[in-house]
């Protein structure tokens, strides 16, 4: 569920999916990323402009073994350091 920013924000640090509207810094579209205080952040660890940053969603649970089928899939985790 897609929650907007005016009505709460995630907490620092979260990976969460993030929409924007077009802006003039701004494209249209969602990313993955991050907040940290008042910045928010692209996967790669670069600053995301705010203006055009309107919702954001918590990321699904990693796949594991029994929704998977049989697959040996592993839980990946993400470490980001800025």
């Amino acid at each position: 569920m897609w929650i907007k920013v005016n009505d709460d924000l995630p907490k620092d640090d979260e990976w969460v999916l993030i929409a924007t509207m077009e802006t003039k810094n701004c494209r249209a579209g969602t990313f993955y990323g991050m907040r940290r205080g008042i910045a928010w952040y692209d996967a790669s660890g670069n600053p995301a402009p705010t203006d055009g940053i309107t919702h954001w969603m918590p990321l699904p649970a990693p796949p594991t073994a029994e929704t998977s089928e049989g697959a040996n899939l592993q839980p990946l985790t993400a470490a980001v350091t800025a």
